[in-house]
């Protein structure tokens, strides 16, 4: 890669000393093993569903549209995510840059299971969950726009549908305004602070933002965000344009920090779906002032 203007010689270097990269793959390996168990925990904790857990309660309520579905969903996205970096680290082919796009996905898919079971109310938690309906309808509907489908429906058709079960419920009809954006950043930003207080990160640092934001820069290619937080090697000085070509990488270093701010979340997150499923006592874990 080579950037034009940029800091020439060996200044521009920026990568980790190998006491480092030792440091982190020992960290890793703790990591992983904490992954497993934990995933396992997810598994055991919809293996046997009460119908009177609250959970239970808002399926028996939404159905055909399940709450259960919705958090499963979001949640085996999250692990997936993760268990890619996993597998690619363990055999020592860290990608450069997909590790920040699926850090990225990991983070946005366990937001979206702690929005829906995060509140309190039930008639929100279901609300929620008709929301979500009716944003996949409509991303079903653009994704087919230039197909003609005759018997595809409308959006106008399936919306309809949802709101039947919404008025049902005695809550206020879905708008297409709601459902215009899927509101990822806002979402989280809220989730961010909730780990937060939970003791993640310091006093006016948002983790989970920051880093789903980094990383969105590098998932849609941002060579500002790349030169930013990526690790720099200079290869070569262009003395007649003042540039230097580099290779650009990531290491066990930075995949540690994330794996454990992703694990963080995700601990959290399970830890709510058990309560929501009458298997624990407390909504949210503490990490007493964790990273």
């Amino acid at each position: 890669m080579k950037s034009e203007g940029a800091q020439q010689g060996t200044s521009f270097n920026r990568h980790p000393k190998l006491d480092q990269v030792v440091e982190a793959h020992a960290r890793l390996g703790a990591l992983f093993q904490d992954f497993d168990a934990l995933v396992l925990e997810f598994s055991s904790t919809f293996q046997h569903r009460s119908m009177t857990s609250a959970i239970g309660l808002d399926d028996l309520a939404l159905k055909p549209y399940l709450l259960t579905t919705e958090v499963q969903y979001a949640l085996s996205s999250c692990i997936d995510h993760l268990q890619t970096i996993r597998n690619l680290t363990a055999t020592d082919l860290i990608p450069n840059l997909a590790a920040y796009t699926l850090v990225r996905s990991a983070l946005e898919h366990a937001s979206l299971a702690m929005w829906f079971l995060d509140p309190d109310d039930p008639q929100e938690r279901r609300r929620r969950v008709l929301v979500q309906a009716a944003r996949g309808a409509k991303l079903l509907c653009n994704a087919l726009e230039d197909i003609e489908i005759s018997a595809n429906p409308t959006l106008e058709v399936k919306l309809k549908k949802i709101n039947n079960t919404v008025v049902s419920l005695g809550l206020s009809p879905i708008t297409n305004s709601e459902i215009q954006t899927p509101g990822i950043k806002a979402r989280v930003r809220w989730s961010g602070q909730v780990l937060q207080d939970l003791g993640v990160g310091s006093d006016g640092i948002n983790l989970i933002s920051t880093v789903w934001q980094s990383a969105s820069g590098i998932a849609h290619a941002n060579s500002s965000a790349g030169l930013m937080l990526l690790n720099r090697r200079a290869l070569e000085d262009h003395d007649e344009t003042s540039s230097t070509t580099f290779h650009i990488s990531t290491s066990e270093v930075e995949i540690a920090s994330l794996f454990q701010l992703s694990l963080y979340f995700l601990t959290t997150v399970v830890q709510l779906a058990k309560y929501r499923q009458g298997l624990a006592s407390v909504k949210y874990p503490s990490f007493s002032k964790a990273l």
